[in-house]
């Protein structure tokens, strides 16, 4: 293959077999591409600052020095990384909604008392923003290009 590019997923995966086999995969010289949130940028989002236990709960997500180091542990280089800011808009229903959707795979994680938690996220919203039909905040993610 000439480029294989995983979109919010990668932590979903066993990393070193998935590195193997685009090792494998990929011709020389050719692109991996890793589009993900990390950790810290994980915490920095509406959930992970007002969903009570989000960022625990939501292990699976890497640092970039967790990333880097996998990908150097398959004999692979990152060439660039960016980082992509999005200024998000809604209303705090679209987000009760989102959670109720489990919108996040890490909603799955939570236990038989979920709603107490979707009760303290909207307790914790209405507390920190004006209007809830404008709560306002910045997600982020990282792109890495990494070459075989």
């Amino acid at each position: 293959m000439d480029c294989i590019i995983t979109f919010n997923a990668i932590h979903h995966f066993d990393i070193q077999k998935f590195l193997g086999e685009t090792l494998r995969s990929l011709k020389e010289d050719c692109h991996l591409f890793i589009y993900t949130r990390l950790k810290n940028q994980n915490s920095r989002s509406v959930w992970g600052k007002y969903f009570p236990l989000f960022n625990e709960i939501e292990n699976r997500l890497y640092e970039f020095d967790e990333l880097k180091s996998h990908i150097h542990q398959a004999d692979m280089k990152i060439y660039s990384t960016k980082i992509f800011g999005y200024h998000r808009t809604t209303s705090l229903e679209r987000l009760v909604e989102q959670a109720k959707n489990k919108h996040y795979s890490t909603f799955e994680f939570y236990d038989g008392i979920f709603g107490n938690y979707l009760d303290e996220f909207r307790k914790n919203i209405l507390k920190n923003f004006e209007d809830m039909d404008n709560i306002t905040w910045q997600d982020e993610n990282i792109l890495l290009e990494i070459r075989k």
